[in-house]
């Protein structure tokens, strides 16, 4: 019985002409100019699956330096990546692709013995009721027989390793304890830079990735994905280790799982898996991790009281708020007075200091590499690309089971990824902050009438339920109708940012945050206004919900000065 994902076909995707077919790895990556892009069942899938295809182009190509990446760029031969290579490597690693392999089964450990009595494979696909992870459209029990096609299971077990959702799982041989922790890519959102075709998508995300020179950090010379390992490898990772480089912690074994396959009318079926601890990382994400934006506050409290400056922490998607709040982490370069980080010193967290060699905010390496090509021309100053982020969120309360995925886009310039005036990251910052206050004057408006009518209200009882999720229905209405209106004032400042410094038209940069004061503030006021007239039908007194509404204006037109006060403080005297 044999399944290779290097031939079969596995991967879906999106021709050119909006077809859909599945490929194998070495297809995709031979076709990639002629398909629109990868798409999996969920946000978790594509993720899982596009970091997966990166490890294989990282290991076919290397080193990935400026000279090869322009090579593979501008190659307007074929239907994709050089078939000489791709060839090459595929038949050197061809045995440790195959999913049902006896002595190396491919991201599996096979030294899991078989149980007694296998988990449904339902364990693997995240939409499956089992256990704990409650669903509302699948029905499915624990006892019920599911059985996933080689495809099926394939996707789900790439998936796994990088999304697996936390809760204890004891280990494999029985012994040790048990591991609660989830795989570190599960905690960040994964940002994704895209373009017009998978070749150019893929080509985006390639990072400058040499062992021998340890590019990119932490890469060592030894750095490997799981395919290369040893088999006897996944035998001993039961704990903490570091990372031995990118391709590494693109395909890091978070979980031993082993497989158990059968044949129902004449078709290899998956039937059974078990699902222990695997590795974990004892570093902080920042130090390894390339797809992710990180940000911090300005300023942190010490047990003691006293300030530092804050560590910064991966962006993370919200179900409700979305991750375009996070644009300048996503896409503006940190500011010149905390550039001294270790992806430019080489220098350990340990060995740097507060606050001079610590980022504010760091965005993901791929656009850091972007905006260098860009620099040096290699890619147009004008274009726009797209950032997609894959994220997940769990339950309540840390529990094992999925709450939502989340699948986000935010425009990329290329412009504003080159940009070196402070003042855009200023600026964009007031803007997502005016989105912020006007959020937390609906949120006021609805707690303030709320405790007024309610006996049971308590701020300590209403805080804890808006940490499990809980949402106002004026929020709910307010968050949705802000992104597009936010990725045109990205537009906007980025055309602005193209014009020549001795040209540049500060009336033109105010209009475009005018023009989103305005759209933002509607935005609000149609919740505030749905918001009033239910309270009314609801048998509240148009008086005491007319008074909480006029307190809400109040509160806006407060909002908006601080915005205006905001631009006219960064405007440079010349311009204003």
């Amino acid at each position: 019985m044999s399944f290779n994902l290097l031939h079969e076909p596995w991967l879906p995707v999106v021709r050119l002409d909006g077809s859909s077919a599945k490929l194998g790895i070495v297809e995709v990556l031979k076709q990639s100019k002629m398909l629109r892009g990868l798409v999996g069942e969920t946000a978790t899938v594509s993720s899982a699956l596009h970091r997966l295809l990166l490890a294989f182009l990282h290991r076919t190509f290397r080193p990935v330096d400026d000279a090869q990446w322009r090579s593979l760029w501008l190659d307007s031969s074929g239907t994709g990546f050089p078939e000489e290579e791709l060839n090459a490597y595929a038949q050197d690693w061809a045995s440790r692709f195959d999913l049902f392999d006896p002595e190396a089964p491919f991201f599996q450990c096979p030294a899991v013995p078989a149980p007694r009595k296998w988990r449904s494979p339902a364990v693997l696909v995240g939409f499956r009721a089992r256990g704990n992870n409650a669903t509302l459209f699948d029905h499915s029990t624990d006892s019920d027989k599911l059985r996933l096609t080689p495809d099926e299971a394939a996707r789900w077990l790439v998936t796994t390793q990088a999304y697996d959702t936390s809760g204890k799982k004891t280990g494999y041989d029985g012994t040790g304890n048990p591991s609660g922790e989830s795989p570190p890519t599960a905690r960040f959102g994964c940002v994704l830079v895209e373009a017009d075709t998978l070749y150019r998508t893929l080509m985006l995300n390639l990072l400058d990735y040499d062992p021998a020179d340890r590019r990119p950090r932490p890469t060592q010379p030894d750095d490997c994905p799981v395919w290369e390992r040893p088999a006897s490898e996944s035998e001993n990772e039961n704990g903490q280790r570091l990372p031995r480089g990118w391709t590494d912690v693109l395909t890091w074994p978070s979980r031993r799982i082993r497989l158990s396959h059968t044949t129902v009318n004449g078709q290899h079926m998956v039937d059974g898996v078990i699902v222990s601890p695997g590795s974990s990382c004892n570093l902080p994400i920042r130090d390894y991790e390339h797809m992710a934006a990180f940000r911090a506050p300005w300023f942190a409290e010490t047990a003691s009281g006293s300030s530092r400056a804050a560590v910064p922490m991966p962006v993370r998607l919200d179900i409700m708020r979305g991750v375009w709040r996070h644009s300048q982490e996503l896409l503006l370069p940190p500011e010149r007075r905390w550039w001294k980080t270790y992806r430019s010193t080489g220098l350990k967290l340990s060995e740097t200091g507060f606050p001079e060699e610590e980022p504010q905010r760091l965005r993901p390496a791929a656009l850091e590499h972007l905006a260098h090509l860009a620099d040096d021309g290699a890619l147009p100053k004008d274009a726009v690309y797209t950032l997609r982020v894959f994220g997940q969120q769990v339950g309540s309360g840390g529990s094992g089971s999925i709450a939502a995925w989340c699948e986000e886009v935010v425009p990329a310039p290329v412009a504003l990824l080159r940009a070196r005036n402070p003042r855009i990251g200023l600026l964009i910052g007031s803007a997502v902050a005016l989105a912020d206050d006007l959020g937390s004057i609906l949120r006021a408006l609805e707690r303030g009438f709320r405790q007024e009518f309610d006996e049971q209200f308590t701020l300590k009882e209403e805080d804890k339920r808006e940490k499990a999720g809980f949402r106002y229905q004026s929020e709910l209405r307010y968050w949705p109708r802000l992104p597009t209106s936010f990725a045109e004032l990205l537009r906007n400042l980025a055309l602005l940012e193209n014009i020549e410094p001795g040209n540049y038209l500060a009336e033109a940069e105010h209009e475009a945050l005018d023009k989103w004061r305005r759209q933002a503030v509607r935005a609000a006021d149609m919740a505030a206004e749905q918001w009033l007239r239910q309270q009314t039908r609801a048998g509240r007194t148009l008086l005491d919900a007319s008074a909480h509404h006029e307190r809400y204006r109040a509160n806006c037109k407060n909002a908006t000065r601080v915005l205006a006060r905001a631009v006219a403080a960064r405007t440079p005297p010349e311009e204003a």
